[in-house]
């Protein structure tokens, strides 16, 4: 019998989640009592309070053949807190992690490994755009579908994720100085995260303020007027080439926070970096200091590609093509929804 969940899919996380039904939630859908196909591993998953077991099943996303893959099965949580109310859920029945793997311990084979080991994909290297189709196409890449020489940046597997090393970020067509450092590419990402110290160099020539989270000291969003001229750009630098997009397209004039769900005035505006409900550039002091770290969220991804590579034919580290300008691939890759 085939059983469906919908799963998003984050770069950061290299393991795969799914609620199992009888958990706390409106959306486990996912029965292995149901299934003649799953095995049980051995091993437990206990993370902030949420308690899972490991799985094996028989997995199929968009086109792609269905292959065996390993995942985390989520039973309980501490106190039968619901998992609708859990950050990360969103009405999701878990995730679907398209990561390298990490530190952290985890049993049997990633998604991606899986995907290899099982013959579904020729090589380990999957294109990805952020879009309303949410396009993303594993395996062969049709090189002739780009319209820019392919820059590869090695990953800085220190960072986790899928991260390179920046120039920098670039206002106005101009690397501005010492902002370089890790930048992170994450699909599921509510926020850009960038630190304060770096923000407040890229916008200091632009009227806008710092508004802190009621919920949470460390982080606070950027708050712009809206009359922005159509030459101010923002983006980032890899490689010594640029990536930028006008700022009046990533500015949201009416802001809803999911907490308060409080409208701010009409006559100030928040940087957008996001797919999600909250449209807001986050400036996280207390992680993205210690790390200079920059996470470029989903918002920003919908108007470039990225084309991840596990693995090199030569065995050489897992690397990341520098997005470009989205040029739409075709639709026979695999949709995930």
């Amino acid at each position: 019998m085939c059983q469906s969940a919908l799963l998003p899919y984050p770069t950061c996380r290299s393991f795969t989640i799914v609620f199992i039904k009888g958990v706390n939630t409106q959306h486990a859908f996912y029965d292995p009592t149901r299934s003649s196909t799953v095995v049980r591993l051995p091993g437990k998953s206990d993370r902030n309070g949420v308690h899972g077991k490991y799985y094996t099943d028989v997995f199929t996303v968009g086109d792609l053949p269905a292959v065996r893959q390993n995942f985390i099965g989520i039973v309980s949580t501490d106190g039968n807190r619901s998992l609708d109310d859990w950050q990360d859920s969103y009405g999701f029945g878990g995730q679907l992690g398209l990561g390298l793997r990490d530190n952290e311990s985890m049993v049997g084979d990633t998604f991606m490994e899986g995907l290899f080991k099982a013959g579904a994909i020729s090589k380990k290297l999957f294109a990805l755009q952020v879009s309303i189709d949410s396009f993303i196409q594993f395996g062969a890449i049709n090189h002739t579908a780009y319209v820019d020489n392919i820059l590869w940046s090695p990953v800085l597997t220190h960072v986790g994720g899928w991260a390179v090393q920046s120039d920098g970020y670039v206002i106005n067509n101009k690397v501005v100085p010492n902002t370089g450092g890790p930048l992170q590419f994450e699909t599921a990402a509510t926020y850009t995260t960038i630190p304060e110290r770096i923000a407040s160099k890229l916008f200091a020539h632009i009227d806008h303020k710092l508004s802190k989270f009621d919920w949470d000291s460390t982080s606070a969003q950027l708050l712009f007027k809206c009359h922005i001229s159509d030459k101010e750009t923002v983006g980032y630098s890899i490689k010594g080439r640029k990536y930028s997009l006008p700022l009046k397209t990533l500015i949201n004039r009416e802001v809803s926070l999911p907490c308060d769900m409080r409208r701010r005035p009409l006559d100030s505006a928040a940087l957008i970096i996001s797919g999600a409900t909250v449209m807001a550039i986050e400036t996280d002091n207390e992680v993205a200091n210690k790390s200079h770290r920059s996470m470029i969220s989903s918002l920003f991804m919908q108007r470039f590609y990225g084309i991840f590579d596990s693995e090199h034919d030569d065995g050489k580290p897992a690397s990341i093509w520098s997005p470009l300008f989205a040029f739409k691939l075709g639709y026979d890759g695999l949709y995930a929804r």
